[in-house]
């Protein structure tokens, strides 16, 4: 549970302090989608839902802290709770990059947008699966 909290209390901030390949653009957006997308692909692959055969790698060393909380969760839970678990993470991992655009594009949102984005962000429901 301490990997798990560190690496997801860390997660939103990573885009701003992340050594990130040259192949990605210096753009904050285009950084904050390959973040997000990698980011996806390696939680989904280390709780064992991706069906890939060859490791993903972390995309980042915070990003790499999930591996911890992962060897228990896959050895622990069952294929759905992981499932219900990826599906939160990501809702998560969403709603963090919906949050980083909105900052970075200066503009205000709407009240609905951000009570979704801010309750998505503050790992509730993360928790809530993991608690399952």
């Amino acid at each position: 549970m301490a990997w798990y909290t560190v690496w997801i209390v860390l997660w939103d901030d990573v885009v701003e302090d992340s050594i990130f390949p040259n192949s990605v653009g210096s753009s904050h957006d285009s950084r904050i989608e390959w973040l997000h997308e990698q980011g996806l692909k390696y939680v989904q692959y280390e709780l064992g839902l991706s069906g890939e055969t060859e490791a993903v790698p972390p995309p980042t060393q915070i990003c790499g802290l999930f591996k911890h909380c992962a060897d228990a969760l896959r050895a622990e839970c069952t294929m759905p709770e992981r499932q219900r678990l990826y599906n939160e993470l990501k809702y998560y991992m969403d709603c963090c990059k919906a949050e980083q655009k909105q900052i970075k594009s200066g503009a205000l949102p709407s009240l609905d947008t951000y009570w979704d984005h801010r309750f998505g962000s503050s790992t509730v429901n993360t928790y809530s699966a993991l608690g399952e």
